[in-house]
């Protein structure tokens, strides 16, 4: 799991599960932990290497759970040059809160498929989706693993232990 500064813009929401002899209970969504409404709620069930987001809303918040697998997601302030990098794995027990105007992407490094649930502030609106300049990825169904880890690395941003975060 990746630490944060306090200078980035999204934030990382701590998640307690209850735990007993039967398994495991988290609580994702409280109202009041938030203090905004969700308008939307959907499961993103992502391959192997493939990668998805590589945009940011004008209006829209999002908030990311990783119930299944492992993601490195790449987040971008829009006054930073490069992306930071974050590694969330369903173990970490966080909700990614991403506030809008933040650049987002991220792929699957896990052998399996990786699952999250993805919470909004809005219904979903083209024209609040903004493909995101500040990536230079292709296509998001284009796109292969060594070309978003080459994005990465040509943006200065080091992969061994998430140094820039």
């Amino acid at each position: 799991m990746s630490r944060l500064t306090a200078s980035v813009p999204w934030e990382l929401i701590p998640l307690s599960p209850f735990v007993d002899s039967r398994g495991a209970l988290k609580k994702v969504l409280q109202q009041s932990q938030l203090g905004v409404s969700i308008r939307e709620a959907f499961l993103l069930y992502t391959l192997q290497g493939a990668i998805r987001g590589n945009h940011y809303h004008c209006s829209t918040q999002e908030y990311f759970f990783v119930v299944q697998g492992t993601a490195l997601f790449a987040l971008q302030d829009p006054g930073e040059y490069a992306p930071r990098t974050l590694e969330l794995s369903a173990q970490d027990n966080l909700l990614l809160k991403v506030p809008p105007g933040v650049a987002h992407a991220f792929i699957n490094k896990g052998k399996g498929l990786l699952i999250i649930l993805a919470l909004s502030t809005r219904e979903y609106s083209k024209e609040d989706r903004i493909p995101s300049p500040r990536f230079s990825l292709a296509k998001e169904r284009e796109c292969s693993r060594e070309a978003f880890l080459l994005f990465i690395l040509q943006q200065g941003v080091c992969l061994q232990g998430l140094a820039p975060l």
